[in-house]
């Protein structure tokens, strides 16, 4: 969980900054649906990671 808010309280302003974190998600989140655990229940760090880049997307 840590990693994940983290991220969020470190996710940068700039645009082309925010497209490079974004693709790094993106890898993580290719290896599947959520953050932390397995199956699909979201866990806090989706919920932390999910509310700072929402407005972005």
């Amino acid at each position: 969980v840590t990693e994940w808010i983290t991220f969020a309280d470190t996710f940068p302003i700039d645009a082309t900054a925010q497209i490079k974190a974004l693709q790094e998600l993106d890898g993580k989140l290719s290896q599947g649906s959520i953050l932390l655990g397995n199956g699909l229940e979201p866990s806090e760090a989706d919920t932390v990671v999910f509310s700072v880049v929402v407005p972005i997307i």
